[in-house]
């Protein structure tokens, strides 16, 4: 039977960030190897399969998320936004839409 450790680290990552922000993975955007450099975080952090001699950890933000991969594989997600969800998005959800300087958007009462 498989388990967790099985599966590749950004396959596990993807997962995680999924399940918190309640999307398929496939959806999410940017993909994660446009982040990160997947095959070199899978060669030092891949636990007891991994080629390189590297104990520590590795970090990088995603999606309004810092994830720490250390050395074994272990992976964690930690928020640094208040809704990572909508990091690097449009707070407002109109798209183009321009605010005024008090944080409403131009045209709003």
């Amino acid at each position: 039977m498989a388990t967790e450790t099985d599966d590749a680290i950004a396959v596990r990552i993807a997962q995680q960030v999924a399940t918190l922000e309640d999307v398929d993975p496939i959806d999410l955007e940017p993909p994660l190897y446009e982040v990160v450099d997947v095959d070199a975080l899978e060669a030092l952090c891949g636990g007891p399969t991994s080629h390189e001699p590297f104990t520590g950890s590795v970090s990088f933000d995603y999606r309004g998320y810092t994830i720490t991969v250390d050395h074994e594989g272990s992976i964690d997600v930690l928020a640094t936004t208040a809704n990572p969800v909508d990091a690097g998005r449009d707070p407002t959800g109109v798209s183009g839409g321009s605010s005024a300087d008090d944080g409403r958007l131009v045209g709003e009462q």
